[in-house]
């Protein structure tokens, strides 16, 4: 989804750290304020549902894991086409 560090407040920025784009087993570096948070994917589901883990922080580790899921919903205008995604 383009621009969808804009759903979320407090992010930044985000950059693949693998090969693959998207996808189950994909990894991405997000930064969140000062922090940056290494995430891999567990579960994908073109936009409908993304699901990951966070499995390091930076320069804190706050916390063990972290998962989350995230569900996304077409909005739609009025004659049905989708012209953005809810979170």
């Amino acid at each position: 989804i383009p621009n969808w560090v804009n759903c979320f407040e407090g992010v930044t920025s985000c950059e693949w750290t693998s090969t693959e784009k998207g996808g189950v087993g994909s990894m991405r570096k997000v930064f969140v304020g000062g922090m940056e948070a290494d995430e891999e994917f567990i579960a994908w589901e073109p936009m409908k549902i993304w699901s990951f883990t966070v499995f390091e922080t930076k320069p804190l580790a706050l916390f063990r894991r972290w998962v989350e899921r995230v569900t996304l919903e077409p909005i739609e205008q009025d004659n049905g086409i989708i012209i953005g995604t809810r979170v």
